[in-house]
């Protein structure tokens, strides 16, 4: 008899992210729900997709079809690698299968930050095309039932794509910064 394996967190929130996907485009034209949740089967995991139906409209404006989307996220085990970001957040990062999308992990802080955001945000995004505000294309919860484990997190067009196809190669050197509104770390500028 063959074992099978166990999944891991990063395993269930990938379903999650891919399912989310599936379900937003049930969602009659029209309707725009702040979120939408739903359980994954035989877990303990519940899964809260926050502003499904505008996360899929600024997919549709990137010419990203749902299909697409949850092919891009059907990772095999040996690239179901989450690492730690190089900032102070301590944030998760997993880049989809074809390197296009990025999923980071956020503080219930500013995930609360950005549900009260969100509509403006994405009116923003809509109204101007060439903006550079990198797009958010879910934006989910995940917690246990009994609430030992929660997990926050985004899925972002990845604007940092090295892939052979990227419009960056075209660059010889060019330096990446992560820009934020806070104070420095003592002892750094």
């Amino acid at each position: 008899m063959q074992e099978e394996a166990e999944l891991s967190d990063s395993d269930y929130i990938l379903f999650a992210i891919r399912t989310a996907c599936a379900r937003a485009s049930k969602i009659p034209a029209g309707e725009t729900p702040q979120y939408s949740g739903f359980g994954i089967a035989d877990t303990e995991w519940e899964v809260w997709d926050y502003f499904p139906t505008m996360c899929r409209h600024l997919r549709q404006l990137h010419g990203i079809e749902d299909a697409e989307y949850i092919d891009s996220w059907t990772l095999p085990p040996e690239m179901v690698q989450p690492t730690t970001g190089a900032g102070r957040s301590g944030s998760l990062f997993q880049k989809s299968r074809d390197g296009r999308f990025i999923l980071k992990t956020i503080p219930v802080d500013e995930f609360s930050t950005l549900e009260h955001i969100f509509p403006a945000y994405y009116n923003h995004l809509v109204q101007n095309d060439s903006s550079l505000l990198t797009p958010i294309f879910s934006a989910l919860m995940l917690d246990t039932t009994d609430g030992d484990e929660s997990y926050y997190l985004v899925c972002l067009l990845n604007v940092v794509d090295f892939s052979p196809l990227s419009a960056l190669q075209c660059f010889s050197s060019f330096s990446v910064y992560d820009l934020k509104g806070r104070e420095p770390k003592p002892g750094h500028f």
